[in-house]
């Protein structure tokens, strides 16, 4: 009978062991607290897909989904389309209402940091923000992406071997792929884009390449976008570094359609212009703000007066032969043009 007594105790004991590890496990999995790069999140409804999913896995899986949609099985990056520029940056400014803004830290976007941080202090925070920022990127991209493969129309969009010299058609494989590793430039880009065609119009009443106005329209252009995303992410060397990288990119894929190579020489040479003009304008301030934050800003000079600025440069620009040395002897602080 004691062993029978015995027997019983035991079952009951691991029972009751048994449903307290369940109920730990169960809060633990409710909490959602989960690792990332060393501090702890509560990922909530969030896909866990969203931190495991690299730059490969996304393209072969644009590939995939596109061929499926498409019926194609000989697609490729390179000749698959791609979404406009005025459709990425709809979509990217709509799915970052989700999430806070790192380097605004307002209130509300400090709230939702802390919500999401738990186990992190203020002071934490600050310290651990890049961190943070990588955080939420990573989220905000899986969802950019799957907000592009889930629309109706994906794979219908304008091809990109119509795409025109800014946009009406699709961005191309490699303007694509570069703004979606950085999910918060396309509206940057998107903005500088329709602020300097309204520019060009304003100034020069045409749209002609190779002359004055198209000088302008490179270098307005790069300054624009450094300025914008060098405001968005409080960097200035952030945004050279997009202006940069961006158009290079498009410059690349006119090359890849036939430009000619002087004609590219030109607008990398005026591209560099605007940048260089931008980044001895523009300035990054800071002022130190409560408990364990710095606020900053961007402190640059108006687009008007950037307006200006390079319509003074493009008054004076250097008219070139149409070859490469023709260009190349030119200062690096000297707008040039054709005809």
């Amino acid at each position: 009978m004691k062993t029978i007594q015995l027997f019983i105790m035991t079952v009951i004991s691991l029972t009751v062991l048994s449903c307290s590890d369940q109920i730990s496990i169960f809060e633990n999995q409710q909490e959602g607290l989960i690792n990332f790069e060393g501090i702890q999140v509560k990922h909530g409804k969030r896909s866990s897909l969203a931190l495991t999913t690299n730059l490969e896995d996304y393209k072969s899986e644009y590939l995939s989904k596109f061929s499926i949609s498409n019926g194609k099985t000989n697609a490729t990056l390179e000749n698959v389309e791609y979404p406009t520029l005025d459709f990425m940056a709809e979509i990217e400014e709509e799915e970052m209402t989700k999430y806070p803004d790192v380097h605004r830290m307002d209130d509300s976007d400090l709230e939702l940091i802390r919500n999401d941080f738990p186990t992190l202090s203020d002071e934490q925070i600050a310290l651990n923000i890049e961190i943070i920022e990588k955080y939420y990127d990573s989220n905000l991209q899986f969802d950019v992406f799957q907000h592009i493969i889930s629309t109706p129309d994906f794979g219908t969009q304008t091809a990109n071997n119509e795409r025109a010299m800014y946009y009406p058609g699709g961005l191309c494989n490699k303007e694509f792929w570069y703004l979606f590793g950085r999910p918060t430039a396309a509206s940057a880009v998107k903005k500088a884009t329709d602020k300097t065609w309204e520019f060009v119009d304003n100034v020069y009443r045409e749209r002609t390449g190779k002359t004055r106005s198209d000088a302008f329209r490179h270098a307005m252009w790069n300054a624009l976008i450094a300025k914008y995303y060098a405001g968005k992410k409080k960097s200035i060397d952030k945004g050279i570094d997009l202006a940069k990288g961006f158009t290079n990119r498009h410059e690349e894929c006119n090359a890849d359609q036939g430009s000619p190579s002087y004609d590219q020489e030109m607008d990398y040479h005026n591209n560099h212009v605007g940048r260089d003009y931008f980044k001895g304008v523009g300035k990054i301030k800071r002022k130190k703000r409560r408990f364990w934050f710095t606020k900053k800003w961007l402190e640059a000079p108006s687009d008007e007066s950037m307006k200006n600025s390079i319509k003074f440069k493009a008054d004076i620009a250097v008219k070139v032969s149409e070859d490469l040395n023709s260009v190349r002897r030119v200062s690096s602080g000297r707008l040039v043009y054709f005809r």
